[in-house]
């Protein structure tokens, strides 16, 4: 019995050491210098507006304190970060700000200031697309109740195909840690941004589909991952 106490407190004395050097590495890096030139991508909603859905965002720390913000509407600057031991602030450009605590390569405990205008719902460290990632291989998912597949082409284009219609092929562009695809028709069109998250196997995303007189714009999530 006295053996299997002794072997009991020994392992709790190793677990406790273990945990308390984990949390001192943690507490010691040094994000003002590690989040430069980094990438993180996630999952945001808007508090106003037609559409206050989930939808995909990526975000590019630079060196000099600026970012770059990512999403289905375009890609463009939101102002500065800042990282003062594990918290990091992103300024809006209408001065509002949104902050979050570090957490490895996670963004945890999302606050937003007044007049910020969205929610940030999570956010993981990710990584620039580059078109070697993307061909060669196929993606498959769901948009809604539909199949939905991606076959990426040399040349920056794309095959998209969802349910039984015929593939279209598009061009498509890399904007952050994301692909931003438009399709035309006559009348409407549509259009998706999409991140590439879960070490670059998966891509969450929003289709944006325009239709009708006068035009009415439906919003739907989708997933597709590498096969």
């Amino acid at each position: 019995m006295k053996k299997l106490i002794l072997r009991v407190g020994l392992l709790l004395m190793v677990i406790i050491s273990t945990l308390s050097c984990s949390k001192k590495n943690d507490d010691d890096r040094n994000w003002s210098e590690e989040l430069k030139n980094s990438v993180w991508a996630g999952i945001y909603q808007l508090t106003s507006g037609a559409y206050r859905g989930e939808q995909p965002f990526s975000v590019e720390f630079n060196a000099d304190g600026s970012v770059q913000w990512s999403d289905i509407t375009c890609t463009r600057p939101a102002s500065q970060w800042a990282a003062v031991g594990d918290t990091l602030t992103i300024t809006f450009p209408n001065s509002t700000t949104v902050t979050s605590i570090l957490s490895g390569d996670r963004l945890t405990k999302f606050v937003s200031g007044p007049g910020a205008g969205l929610v940030i719902n999570e956010a993981s460290r990710a990584a620039l697309v580059t078109e070697e990632k993307l061909v060669n291989a196929q993606w498959a998912g769901t948009q809604g109740s539909f199949a939905l597949t991606f076959d990426f082409i040399p040349g920056g284009k794309v095959t998209y195909k969802k349910g039984g219609e015929p593939g279209v092929t598009v061009p498509y562009t890399i904007a952050g840690a994301g692909i931003r695809i438009s399709r035309n028709y006559t009348p409407g069109g549509g259009k998706d941004y999409s991140v590439l998250l879960e070490n670059g196997s998966v891509f969450k995303g929003l289709d944006t589909f325009v239709f009708g007189l006068p035009p009415e714009t439906t919003y739907t999530s989708f997933t597709v991952a590498k096969q």
